[in-house]
């Protein structure tokens, strides 16, 4: 069974990307590729729901990215699909974006767990903090090292990132509960109950920032097994700020 979300979730706080085209294709062949949909927040409050974004019979929001599909900016930035919620921060301070900075501070607390990650991806991010260009945090399940981590960017222009294992022995079908907390210049995550602090790049600082909540990977979005998919199950999120 497939329900709308929005049943379940508050989503008025949010806009979605989705594996597919405006066409509902995969991004389209033979050179010419078309960006993955963003759907707004007034469609997702509206019972929105397809196979990429749904609540179970359980109530339970599944996220679902096949590796093959379409991606946010074809032949230019990521060309990993993903199914993923992008928060629209409206708080005090937010610009015309919708993004918030390190002085605002933010929260992003979550239950989730992999149920299954595409057979070319090292890894599933479940959870980040983005700039409003580059990545700078997310958190990642890696099937093969079987843990969480995290993938912090050094700087805001350096594109490297530094991953620190959080925590073992998580497999698939886990319960993974994880908060990201950032304010001035600490970087806080907690993973079913193992706290660790960071302090990032003071480049990093000031600078526009979002949370993202859902299923993206690393395989390449052509030339994977057919039904290859990454699957990311939330029973909760939210955020604060």
């Amino acid at each position: 069974m497939r329900n709308p979300p929005s049943r379940f979730f508050s989503l008025a706080g949010w806009k979605l990307t989705l594996p597919v085209d405006s066409f509902g294709g995969t991004g389209g062949t033979g050179g010419i590729q078309f960006p993955a949909t963003t759907l707004i927040s007034s469609q997702l409050t509206s019972e929105f729901v397809d196979d990429f974004f749904y609540a179970d019979g359980a109530g339970k929001l599944v996220f679902s990215a096949p590796s093959n599909g379409a991606v946010t900016t074809p032949g230019s930035g990521s060309d990993h699909t993903r199914s993923e919620l992008r928060e629209i921060y409206t708080g005090l301070g937010a610009d015309t974006n919708n993004d918030w900075n390190s002085a605002i501070g933010g929260t992003l607390g979550a239950s989730c767990s992999v149920q299954s990650v595409a057979v070319n991806a090292s890894e599933a991010t479940i959870g980040q903090i983005h700039n409003q260009s580059v990545a700078f945090a997310l958190l990642i399940y890696r099937p093969a090292q079987r843990d969480i981590a995290l993938s912090l960017y050094t700087t805001l222009t350096s594109g490297i990132a530094q991953r620190t294992s959080l925590i073992g022995n998580v497999g698939l079908n886990d319960t993974i509960t994880y908060s990201l907390v950032y304010s001035g210049n600490t970087l806080t995550t907690t993973v079913n109950g193992v706290t660790r602090n960071f302090t990032p790049d003071t480049s990093w600082t000031g600078t526009p920032m979002y949370f993202k909540v859902g299923a993206y990977h690393s395989a390449p979005n052509t030339g994977n097994p057919v039904g290859d998919t990454t699957r990311v199950t939330f029973t909760s999120f939210n955020v604060s700020h």
